[in-house]
């Protein structure tokens, strides 16, 4: 495994190559067309000394290869590589790039005298969903900054950076993780980076307590709702198929906007640079900066076969549109949870499983993140993170990561008997919060997966085309057009159906994933196999059919029909009860509000009886028309929780 004495690194971009083909042979030929970047003494010890670092820093350049525009090239046959050897000469000759960007699957080598680490990378094809508005509402935002992939020779590494107005991002390599940036008077590809251990901070803290977990104890260990067990074909976690897909939408409040946008103005006026400081690239700067956040949030989450995908990201560059309470998190949480159902009816198309806020004021006693518990896909999947201008990418990911790991269902690890954080890293710690999942996580995310709750993960978001100049697909989970299969790295796929070099089935194999797939013999289950449990009484099961791996259409009984004793009927395949969507929220103990006590509190203008706002940010709300009841199957239906006491 590679290995290198991490404290604080200068690095220096030297010279972009783009080459056809990567062997290990051209690789050592075009490494004398590589520009030395030599860092001046005095050089060293001025930027040491405005970031605060040790002035010991080995001299390293980085070198950029573009990877083959087909993942197999390197298996084709010594006669067709002889053949070809002419027509590839010119293109394999080194050209200068300014920038990687749309540069498709791509290699980047850091270098210094003594030490190389070698990174493979890849556009994540996945990041935005295909009708992504960014901030000012404009639309079709290409997400090509944005890369993923692993350092070579470290099976478990992970990484994660945004190549657009130079490196920004992170790496896991050798056990712990390490953050890219440019220099603060760098603002392109070539210039100095810093390459630096990232510290844990003790102090910070996330603001969910145990009894915010007490409600829905029950629900998680009692069982209270069927799960689904999914079959496990190869390794899962890397297969596409398997994953579950959580439609983000994130907003940014006005705190860190003005926050973000005033150290913008600053770094502009003080670069010399001619390039506009206006609203607009301002705007476009904390785009890039969520989306950047974005990609690390799903690289942390990849390992648990969940995909983040960023469907909308709206910035409060005017106003709050809800009260942001400093110094109170909870208050914060709460009054943002009421903008989830403000947010769908005023953008009914945009797809949302979860919504996060990301803000600029400070909470109480170092608090940085507060979410609800078990909330995913119901009308309280919101999450609230802490951002700043000097946060760095990784900081504001893994809270969001702790967050949404509320969201969930996941309890802090440290407040669970039994459940240890071995390497004080953990993303689910009370304190100091981390960027690894524990044994206890893992476990039961894989559990809490298949609920019924959480039923709004299972589709699969259609995704922003990336822009991209050549470069394969293969290996990067997503099974495109001319893939049979695609179980991701070599390293991580254990899927004997499949070959991950290729992405196509292996000798005989008739199937490689999906449900009717048995990948024991890589043959499709028979007719008499369920792969679709019924997930409810309103639901119905389906059978595989004995010819292919996929799952038959989802079917359920007839709308309307009778469930849950007489109390509520089916719809779309669910039970619909105000006693049960009580209990889907708030857990076992809760009940539904006497009609009589909704009516008095809509009538008094209750922020859990009403019909939205009068106006924005959020002071007052309307009462609804006394002819609105409480009817069967509504989602907000007002209910009474015996834990809380609301």
């Amino acid at each position: 495994m590679w290995a290198f004495n991490w404290s604080a690194f200068l690095v220096w971009i030297g010279e972009v190559i783009l080459l056809t083909s990567l062997t290990e042979a051209e690789i050592s030929e075009v490494k004398g067309h590589g520009l030395k970047g030599v860092l001046k003494e005095n050089e060293e010890k001025r930027l040491a000394t405005e970031n605060g670092l040790s002035e010991e820093f080995k001299e390293m350049e980085v070198l950029i290869w573009v990877l083959p525009s087909s993942s197999s090239s390197s298996s084709s046959s010594s006669s067709s590589s002889s053949s070809s050897s002419s027509s590839s000469s010119s293109s394999s000759s080194p050209k200068q790039l300014d920038s990687i960007q749309g540069s498709g699957n791509i290699a980047l080598e850091f270098r210094s005298h003594t030490d190389s680490l070698f990174l493979d990378l890849r556009p994540n094809r996945e990041l935005l969903g295909v009708n992504y508005r960014g901030s000012g509402g404009r639309e079709r935002e290409r997400g090509d900054c944005e890369y993923q992939g692993e350092v070579r020779g470290d099976p478990v590494s992970l990484v994660a950076l945004s190549v657009c107005g130079g490196l920004r991002g992170a790496i896991f390599t050798s056990g712990r993780w390490l953050e890219v940036a440019p220099t603060p008077d760098t603002h392109t590809m070539k210039g100095p980076h810093l390459l630096t251990a990232h510290l844990q901070k003790p102090n910070h803290r996330c603001g969910v307590s145990s009894l915010d977990h007490h409600h829905q104890q029950q629900e998680v260990e009692g069982g209270v709702r069927k799960r689904v067990e999914r079959s496990l074909r190869g390794d899962a976690l890397w297969v596409k198929k398997n994953s579950s897909f959580v439609e983000l939408v994130v907003i940014v409040d006005h705190s860190l906007y003005s926050s973000l946008t005033s150290s913008s103005s600053s770094s502009s006026s003080s670069s010399s640079s001619s390039s506009s400081s206006s609203s607009s690239s301002s705007s476009s700067s904390i785009s890039r900066r969520v989306q950047a956040i974005t990609n690390i949030l799903n690289v942390l989450y990849r390992p648990l076969g969940i995909i983040i995908v960023l469907t909308h990201l709206e910035v409060w560059s005017r106003e709050d549109k809800v009260k942001i309470v400093n110094q109170n998190s909870t208050q914060t949480l709460q009054n943002f949870q009421t903008y989830l159902a403000t947010f769908k009816a005023d953008a009914p198309n945009t797809p949302v499983d979860n919504l996060q806020l990301l803000t600029g004021v400070d909470f109480e006693n170092n608090t940085v993140g507060k979410a609800t518990v078990a909330g995913m896909c119901g009308p309280a999947s919101v999450g609230v993170s802490m951002d700043s201008a000097t946060n760095s990418f990784l900081d504001t990911a893994e809270v969001m990561a702790h967050e949404m790991g509320h969201n969930f269902g996941l309890n802090h690890v440290d407040e669970v008997e039994g459940c240890e954080c071995e390497t004080h890293q953990c993303i689910m710690r009370s304190t100091g919060i981390g960027k690894d999942w524990n044994e206890c996580s893992r476990k039961n995310i894989t559990r809490l997966l298949p609920t019924v709750s959480l039923e709004c993960l299972v589709n699969e978001p259609s995704v922003l085309p990336v822009w991209e100049s050549g470069g394969g697909n293969c290996g990067n989970w997503v099974m495109e057009e001319g893939e049979e299969c695609d179980c991701g790295p070599k390293r991580y796929c254990d899927n004997p159906c499949c070959d991950p070099e290729t992405c196509k089935r292996v000798g005989n194999a008739s199937c490689a994933t999906g449900p009717c797939c048995n990948v024991k013999t890589c043959q499709p289950l028979s007719s008499l196999s369920i792969c679709r449990p019924a997930l409810s009484e309103c639901d119905l099961p389906e059978y595989c059919n004995g010819l292919g791996e996929d799952c038959v259409e989802d079917s359920y009984v007839r709308d309307g029909t009778a469930c849950e004793w007489g109390q509520g009927y089916c719809y779309k395949g669910k039970c619909g009860s105000p006693a049960s969507r009580c209990k889907q929220v708030w857990g076992e103990e809760a009940t539904v509000c006497p009609a009589e006590r909704v009516k008095k509190m809509n009538r008094l203008g209750h922020l859990s009886a009403n019909c939205g706002f009068i106006n924005k940010p959020e002071e007052k709300v309307r009462a609804c028309d006394e002819s609105v009841s409480v009817s069967l199957g509504r989602s907000d239906v007002p209910c009474v929780s015996h834990v809380s006491g609301s």
